[in-house]
């Protein structure tokens, strides 16, 4: 097995040190000999190394250094006289390209490349500079390299100063990338081609597909009324909480709240200046109905978020739902359900307005939203007309794209086994024996399963193209990643997944 890493171990570093001498003194005599045959480069810690593996064994190494002067400085002055300000934006230096001689392949140098590529972007880097050798301009030139300086250093060690700017790593990126592995919780990867791109919405093939995926909608969520919406989930919570507003205008409400979206809800009800009061537990930890009754004394309105992505907690929709019915039902309640929606079967059959949307767990597009209700209020003379669900109510108002509605219902057809699909997924992604000591203790589901992982593996992921959820702010601020099942490919991503870890472990 291939796989590329940052560099870490007192072991790699001698191993480093001695591809590093094989490399620059006995191929090119750029360094005088030792008895060792080590080389340390004089930079050593300054530099961070990305290194490449055939199973255990390290085959070559690239190392990075972004503090100025670069060697290249002292060769041929600053860069600055030779790039443009915005390729000097935010410069590196690649210091040392090396790979072992019995594995100077195609495919190797492709791996490296790619691990280049990504570490780059992800770095945010504007451009690398290199001292590329004269011998192998073809493969410099081949992953992107350009020559910008006459060549430098003795006759038997010529180099050409050669810079790889983040718009070249990006077109490349794309270009030579390998099958990534997604672990996103939305957007979700299509397999499949888009059709109906050119149905108008006011047309009778449109409005087929909009009953059709109406009634499914209604099926799966238990509620009488879907409107469709052209926006993401945050426009459905927008629209969603615009009908409290219009139905109960300054009456004191409570915004709950365990995460970074339930904050979201909190930020979002401020700004349409309704009353509330907040019920908020602890990142990841689930509402509890003494509580919630507690805090729900005296209010016309409750809203919660269903699935916190934030955390991967799932909140218990009974407790809700049961507050409701059981003690206050002329309460409004009004449940964020973007992440949750579709990814196990559950009933908004006793929840007055809920939002979802099509990108998340549904595993169609990102672009169409849906608000399920019971009953349209009104037109309010003070909203907008956009966020106006009474305009909805039975109609398509606005443009929307038949390709979206398409696309939904496609996904919707996947229903139920899909749901049985997931619960197989997360029963995989729990019970895997090098996750289980890293999970983080919430109510999981298949949507977003949070780990703190070591560090190393949070780092090396995407240098192998595993693109697990962790760039978010709410993760990276607590050193989280999350896997999430809803890809298409989620069988064949986490096979690749499990046999990285499998190697992860063998080398720590």
């Amino acid at each position: 097995m291939y796989h590329c890493k940052i560099a870490t171990t007192a072991a790699e570093f001698r191993a480093i040190a001695s591809l590093n001498y094989a490399t620059f003194v006995e191929e090119i005599p750029q360094h005088p000999s030792n008895r060792d045959k080590v080389l340390v480069d004089k930079f050593h810690d300054e530099n961070t190394y990305l290194v490449f593996y055939q199973n255990k064994e390290l085959i070559g190494m690239l190392a990075f250094r972004d503090v100025r002067p670069f060697s290249l400085d002292g060769k041929i002055g600053a860069m600055e006289q030779h790039l443009d300000a915005d390729t000097c934006r935010k410069l590196c230096e690649v210091r040392l390209l090396a790979i072992k001689p019995a594995h100077r392949n195609s495919f190797v140098f492709l791996r490296l490349a790619q691990a280049l590529y990504a570490y780059i972007l992800h770095q945010n880097y504007s451009a690398c500079v290199i001292s590329g050798t004269t011998r192998q301009q073809k493969l410099y030139r081949r992953i992107g390299f350009q020559q910008f300086a006459p060549e430098v250093g003795a006759a038997e060690a010529r180099f050409q100063p050669m810079v790889l700017s983040a718009v070249a790593a990006r077109d490349f990126y794309a270009q030579f990338q390998r099958k990534q592995h997604i672990f996103f919780p939305g957007p979700v990867a299509q397999n499949t081609a888009l059709s109906h791109t050119h149905v108008s919405h006011r047309s009778p093939v449109f409005d087929d597909l909009r009953a059709q995926t109406l009634s499914r909608l209604q099926q799966m969520s238990g509620a009488p009324k879907v409107a469709l919406l052209l926006g993401s989930g945050t426009l459905a919570n927008e629209v969603m909480l615009q009908q409290i507003k219009a139905k109960h205008g300054q009456a004191m409400g409570l915004v709950c709240s365990n995460g970074e979206f339930g904050e979201r809800l909190i930020k979002q009800a401020q700004a349409l200046g309704l009353r509330f009061q907040v019920y908020a537990e602890n990142w990841g930890q689930r509402f509890q109905a003494e509580r919630l009754a507690s805090h729900a004394q005296g209010v016309t309105w409750i809203t919660a978020v269903h699935g916190e992505t934030s955390t991967g907690c799932l909140n218990e929709l009974s407790i809700f739902t049961d507050y409701k019915t059981q003690t206050h039902p002329e309460c409004t309640l009004a449940l964020d359900c973007v992440s949750s929606f579709g990814a196990l079967p559950f009933s908004l059959k006793n929840v007055d307005f809920a939002s979802a949307t099509s990108g998340k767990a549904l595993g169609a597009l990102a672009g169409l939203s849906m608000v399920f209700y019971h009953q349209a209020l009104a037109m309010q003379a003070e909203q907008g007309t956009y966020c106006q669900l009474a305009y909805y109510d039975d109609q398509t108002p606005f443009t929307l794209p038949a390709y979206l509605l398409a696309n939904v219902l496609a996904a919707l057809t996947a229903y139920p086994q899909r749901y049985a699909d997931l619960a197989q997924h997360l029963h995989t992604v729990l019970n895997h024996p090098l996750l289980q000591t890293h999970a983080i203790p919430t109510q999981h589901y298949p949507t977003a399963i949070s780990y703190q992982l070591p560090a190393a593996w949070r780092q090396n992921a995407a240098l192998n193209g595993l693109l697990l959820h962790q760039d978010s702010s709410y993760l990276q601020q607590r050193s989280w990643s999350q896997i999430s099942t809803i890809q298409p490919d989620f069988s064949e991503d986490f096979a690749a997944l499990d046999a990285w870890l499998q190697q992860q472990h063998l080398l720590t």
